[in-house]
């Protein structure tokens, strides 16, 4: 449980500190996976990918943004089982 609290928190801050990378999106998994009814996480996820998408380059974002879905599906699904 300590381990979740601070993972827990961890993530928090870095929604608070608007950090939206790869990276968080790897935390979120985590706390999620633990704790898949944390509306806040998934939301953070949401605003992440989001921020991603808005991010890359016209010439590789449809091939960055299907591999980022597909991940997000995978999770969603490792998720809810």
């Amino acid at each position: 449980i300590s381990l979740y609290k601070k993972l827990n928190s961890f993530v928090l801050s870095q929604k608070q500190s608007e950090i939206y990378d790869e990276s968080m999106l790897e935390k979120c998994d985590k706390v999620l996976s633990i704790n898949s009814e944390h509306y806040t996480v998934w939301n953070y996820r949401r605003e992440i990918l989001l921020h991603l998408f808005t991010t890359h380059s016209s010439a590789s974002a449809a091939t960055e943004q299907r591999r980022l879905l597909h991940n997000e599906l995978s999770t969603i699904n490792k998720t809810l089982r």
